[in-house]
């Protein structure tokens, strides 16, 4: 998975070090909980909403949007996914035949020439998982197998730079334990799931990022009359 320094959260200092059980931290393992400011030090700024959206009790369907308006950000400012067209290609080519072997080489080949750019590594794995999970192919179509890409780049690409890090921050306070954070997380995931393969399309016709934008969003934002009236009563 991708461990950027400029895009991904590291929360890993905060944690107190005591004993991990099966289920999760008990309540000696809490941990040590930020002040307000402390996401801006630390978390780079376009994963600083949705972060936070979590340790603040947001569903996760509105985290899925912030998260989806995270991801087009950060691959703006860190020039994109080089190589992407012709990392779907090699999809194309394995669904009419290319042996899976061939497909990871030829993978592997883009990633380097294009310089090795980590969001480039989370486009191969992401390839790599759809090539080795459709060993076979069985019949299924191209765009079926994009579309499969697209949620695996995704998932990892948020898995990475946000679920990996913040879990660690919020188990004890946010969620009672591990299972309940995976389960949450996988929850959110799925909300996206539906709009990623649009969002890899708009991706492929610029894999610089200069001009992509986040999905139509699945919450909408109540008005600011509404909001002003919950906070009044």
């Amino acid at each position: 998975m991708v461990t950027t320094s400029s895009n991904c959260l590291t929360l890993s200092s905060l944690v107190v070090s005591v004993g991990v059980g099966e289920e999760g931290w008990g309540r000696e393992r809490r941990p040590i909980l930020p002040d307000q400011d402390w996401y801006d030090r630390h978390v780079p700024s376009p994963w600083r909403r949705p972060a936070r959206a979590i340790r603040d009790g947001d569903s996760p369907a509105q985290v899925a949007d912030l998260a989806f308006r995270a991801l087009p950000r950060a691959l703006r400012e860190t020039g994109g996914v080089p190589g992407l067209p012709e990392m779907v290609g090699v999809i194309d080519h394995c669904a009419m035949g290319l042996p899976v072997s061939e497909g990871f080489d030829q993978l592997r080949e883009i990633r380097t020439r294009t310089g090795g750019s980590e969001w480039t590594r989370v486009a191969e794995e992401a390839g790599q998982s759809t090539i080795a999970s459709n060993a076979g192919w069985f019949g299924r179509s191209t765009s079926d197998l994009r579309s499969e890409l697209a949620e695996r780049f995704v998932n990892l690409a948020v898995e990475s730079c946000l679920f990996d890090s913040s879990r660690r921050a919020h188990l004890g306070t946010r969620f009672r334990s591990l299972a309940e954070a995976r389960q949450w997380e996988h929850e959110c995931l799925e909300q996206m799931a539906s709009r990623a393969p649009g969002f890899i399309r708009s991706l492929l016709a610029r894999p610089d990022a200069q001009k992509l934008r986040a999905p139509a969003r699945l919450v909408k934002p109540e008005p600011t009359k509404v909001l002003l009236n919950q906070l009044l009563r």
